[in-house]
């Protein structure tokens, strides 16, 4: 998934708040948009459950893909191993 638009309803139910756009790119991107939902939930933007949903989701996404890099990494080890006997 490259990228995402979430959009929520704030406390009072009214759907004008705003889009915010989630990029899963890469871990550089994912960190802008943390940057951007910090600031929205300073501006009282997006209530304290969405705010904590979006955080512990993108925290769950990027454990994932971590792990991934690591099994990457073990594979390329691997084969570098395998290449030397």
């Amino acid at each position: 998934m490259k990228s995402t638009v979430l959009t929520t309803e704030n406390d009072t139910g009214s759907p004008d708040t705003p889009l915010i756009r989630l990029s899963f790119q890469d871990a550089k991107k994912a960190q802008a948009c943390i940057g951007r939902l910090i600031r929205l939930r300073y501006k009282k933007k997006i209530s304290d459950f969405d705010y904590k949903s979006i955080l512990y989701g993108m925290n769950q996404w990027l454990a994932y893909e971590k792990h991934n890099k690591e099994l990457d990494i073990e594979k390329r080890i691997e084969a570098l191993e395998a290449m030397t006997k």
